[in-house]
């Protein structure tokens, strides 16, 4: 049996990455349909290196910054050290952007190996920021629509997007907080429509509760740290497209940058398109238009804040991938044998 799943893995995979590769292609017909080439052509011959080289310098940052936030949350019983906690975000960028799906397994799996920890106890820390960032990037979202006028459709759609995500986290805590007895019952309920299904929520609902846990067990100290290399870390990301944008000519407010750095990280949460190439674009065009901004510039922006992250993908991930001495194949057996398990 698993002979024959191994060997129609390969049939299948050339039409997904067809699927993908024309999904990308459709994205950035969209995209610069209605691009007057001139004005994107002028945008780019004025590009300044040096904010380029600052973009990229921020970008990274704002990764170390993560990685130590990281490790505040996994706690002094973990035998990760920060630059355990970076080297695994660095791997798993990369395996990210060459796989869908891949950049939390991939630097849960390698913290685990590091910390000596159960996947899942490694998993519930990432989960822990996640639901920060959640949270974070609610309040920075209301905050820039208030301050920073958009297009009606923007600030009505992301108020919509806002609540939902509210109600959404209200719901998972009340389930959390009372887990020993609703789990059980979601599951028997989502039981009758699918069994695994109702295995992966309430395995999900679990790693929810162990990720609020480790929340829950930081002290003052440590909720201040954690909030403060938080703002840290999106300072820097804002002010990475604070320098993207300056290379190009546009001025744009502190606010609009922080929102584009939150946006562009929601939006690629789940990459429909190889290494969400068309996705970015439309998604970054879409916010820029909406905030007034022409949209050959914005076109010639989203190319450029792609290709930072892009570099320093390849420019971290590659190094640590010899420190964590990783490999597809590896990646792929272990996510099997976890059930596929990812935030």
């Amino acid at each position: 049996m698993q002979d024959h799943t191994t060997g129609s893995h390969p049939r299948r995979l050339p039409w997904k990455a067809l699927v993908r590769v024309a999904v990308a292609g459709a994205l950035l017909a969209i995209v610069f349909l209605k691009v007057d080439f001139r004005r994107f052509g002028k945008a780019f011959a004025g590009l300044n290196p040096w904010h380029i080289v600052g973009a990229y310098v921020f970008y990274v940052l704002s990764l170390v910054f993560k990685a130590f936030r990281w490790h505040r949350l996994a706690g002094a019983r973990s035998r990760a050290t920060p630059l355990d906690c970076f080297s695994a975000t660095a791997n798993g960028l990369l395996f990210g952007l060459l796989a869908p799906g891949m950049y939390e397994f991939a630097r849960t799996y390698a913290l685990k190996l590091r910390a000596r920890r159960p996947f899942a106890t490694v998993l519930g820390t990432v989960v822990a920021e996640r639901s920060l960032d959640a949270v974070l990037l609610l309040a920075m979202t209301f905050f820039v629509l208030v301050l920073v006028p958009a297009a009606r459709w923007l600030s009505t759609a992301a108020a919509l997007l806002a609540a939902l995500v509210a109600v959404g986290l209200g719901l998972l805590v009340l389930l959390v907080c009372t887990r020993r007895k609703s789990v059980p019952r979601l599951e028997q309920v989502v039981a009758r429509i699918s069994p695994p299904l109702a295995r992966w929520t309430a395995r999900s609902l679990n790693d929810f509760a162990d990720g609020l846990r480790h929340l829950g067990e930081l002290k003052l100290q440590g909720v201040l740290t954690v909030l403060g290399l938080s703002v840290l870390l999106w300072a820097s990301r804002a002010l990475y497209v604070v320098l993207v944008f300056r290379s190009l000519g546009l001025h744009a407010a502190f606010g609009l940058a922080l929102f584009v750095a939150a946006v562009e990280n929601l939006g690629m949460l789940v990459k429909l398109t190889p290494a969400g190439l068309g996705q970015y674009q439309l998604i970054i065009v879409a916010v820029l238009v909406a905030f007034g901004v022409d949209q050959s510039v914005a076109a010639g922006a989203s190319l450029v804040l792609h290709g930072v992250r892009i570099v320093v993908t390849f420019s971290l991930g590659l190094p640590f991938l010899y420190r964590e001495h990783f490999g597809m194949t590896k990646l792929q057996d272990a996510r099997a044998r976890e059930g596929g398990r990812s935030p």
